[in-house]
C-alpha cells in the first residue's frame, strides 16, 4: 500500500526532518501508517504535536542520541525533495539484491549515514523533549570502526565543548561514545541502553549466516542466500567485527584464533579480526558519570562451545534481554546499574526507560527502575 501522492517512496527513504513535521501537520499520513504501523503511528503523533506544542521556548540541556548497529540509515542524500536514496534499509532495494552495495570497502560510492530508523529512537527523542532536552540524533555508519565513528563523535562534542552535551547511547552506539570519551571528548553524562560493553554472541550468528535477521535478509534477497551475504558483506563491517565477545569476560572458545571456528568460509575476516584488540584498548572505562540500563528476562545466547565436528552449539538462558548478555552488558565500577525486563530492540521505545534517562541526566539517579536484576 502507498500513499496515492508518492508511489514510488517509502517512509524509509524520508528525510528524517520531513518525518518530524508530518507527524505534527498530517502530511504523508498513509506511507507513514505503513512504515510505523497504526498504533505506533498514533502514538508519535501524539507525542510530535505535544512536543511542539511544547516548545514555546527553544534550548534546554542538550542531548545526542546515538543508534545501535543497524540503526542508522545508509544511503546517499538527494539535494532536492523530501527523499533519500536509502540502501539500509530499503526493502526494495534490498528485494533486487542491492544491499551488496553496503560492502566495504566501497571507494567513490557517496554511501553514509543519512538518518536513524526512526520507527526505534523517535518516541525516545521525542520523550527527552518534553522533559526539557534540546535532543537530537547522531547518525553513525555501522559498518565502520568504533574507533573511527569514535573520533567522528569526539570531533562533534570538540565543537560543542562550551554546551556540555549528554550522550544517550542504544547498543554499539555506547561504545562509540565510550571510545569518543578515551579521545578526549568532552561530555556530561553517559547512558547506556542495552551496550554490548564486553561484545555479543549475536555477532557471531550474523557472521554464520545464523542470526534470524540475516535469514530474513536473505529470504527477501532474490539474488543472495543468508549465507552469501554473510560472507561476501557482512565479513567486511570492521564494527560488526569488533563487538564479538570479549575474551576478558568469555574465553571457552577462542573467537580471535579462526583454527577454532567450524570449517567452512562463514567466518570473519583475519584483518579485521586482529583490529579488535586494539579498539577494545581505546575504549574508556568505567566513570562515574556513566549509566547503564540493562534489558533482562528476553531469551539470549549466552554461550557456545564446538561439537565433535566443530560447528557452534549455542547456550541460551533468560539473562540478558534477547541480545546482549547482562553480563556483557555490565561494567564494574560504574556507579548504578538499572534493569527492566524488556528486548533489546526495544529498550529506546520504553516509556519507563525514557523517564529513567530523563532523571539521570538530570539527577544522575532515579527510582523508575530497579537496581537488581529481577
Amino acid at each position: 500500500r502507498q500513499a496515492p501522492d508518492v508511489p514510488h517512496h517509502s517512509g524509509f527513504e524520508l528525510r528524517d526532518e520531513e518525518v518530524e513535521e508530518a507527524l505534527v501537520t498530517g502530511a504523508h499520513q498513509e506511507l507513514l501508517e505503513d512504515y510505523f504501523g497504526p498504533e505506533q503511528y498514533a502514538e508519535l503523533t501524539r507525542l510530535a504535536r505535544d512536543t511542539a506544542a511544547a516548545r514555546t521556548l527553544r534550548g534546554g540541556p542538550p542531548v545526542l542520541i546515538l543508534p545501535g548497529l543497524l540503526g542508522s540509515k545508509i544511503g546517499r542524500e538527494r539535494k532536492l525533495g523530501p527523499f533519500e536514496d536509502v540502501f539500509w534499509f530499503d526493502p526494495v532495494d534490498i528485494g533486487v539484491g542491492r544491499l551488496t552495495q553496503l560492502e566495504l570497502p566501497t571507494p567513490g560510492n557517496g554511501l553514509s549515514a543519512i538518518g536513524v530508523m526512526l520507527f526505534a529512537y523517535l518516541s525516545l527523542k521525542f520523550r527527552l523533549c518534553q522533559a526539557g532536552f534540546d535532543a537530537r540524533f547522531h547518525p553513525f555508519d555501522w559498518r565502520r570502526s568504533i574507533t573511527e565513528l569514535g573520533a567522528e563523535l569526539a570531533a562533534v562534542l570538540q565543537q560543542r565543548a562550551g554546551e556540555k552535551v549528554h550522550l544517550v547511547a542504544h547498543s554499539m552506539g555506547g561504545l562509540v561514545a565510550r571510545a569518543a570519551i578515551f579521545q578526549g571528548a568532552p561530555y556530561a553524562r553517559l547512558v547506556m541502553l542495552g551496550t554490548p560493553n564486553f561484545g555479543s554472541f549475536d555477532s557471531v550468528m550474523a557472521l554464520r549466516a545464523s542470526h534470524p535477521v540475516v535469514r530474513k535478509l536473505g529470504a527477501l534477497d532474490v539474488r543472495h542466500t543468508p549465507e552469501q551475504l554473510s560472507r561476501d558483506l557482512f565479513t567486511t563491517f570492521p564494527g560488526l567485527t569488533q563487538m564479538l565477545p570479549a575474551p576478558e569476560r568469555w574465553a571457552e572458545v577462542d573467537l580471535y584464533d579462526l583454527s577454532q571456528w567450524p570449517p567452512d568460509d562463514l567466518h570473519p575476516r583475519d584483518a579485521l579480526l586482529k583490529g579488535v584488540a586494539p579498539m577494545r584498548a581505546g575504549l574508556a572505562g568505567a566513570r562515574e558519570d556513566f549509566f547503564i540500563i540493562c534489558g533482562e528476562g528476553q531469551e539470549t545466547t549466552v554461550g557456545l562451545h564446538r561439537d565433535a565436528q566443530g560447528r557452534f552449539v549455542y547456550q541460551t538462558s533468560r539473562q540478558g534481554d534477547g541480545t546482549v548478555p547482562l553480563e556483557f552488558a555490565q561494567m564494574s565500577g560504574v556507579k548504578a546499574h538499572y534493569f527492566i525486563a524488556e528486548s533489546h530492540g526495544a529498550l529506546p521505545n520504553n516509556s519507563r526507560v525514557a523517564r529513567a534517562v530523563g532523571d539521570l541526566l538530570k539527577h544522575g539517579q532515579t527510582d523508575v527502575l530497579p537496581t537488581h536484576p529481577a
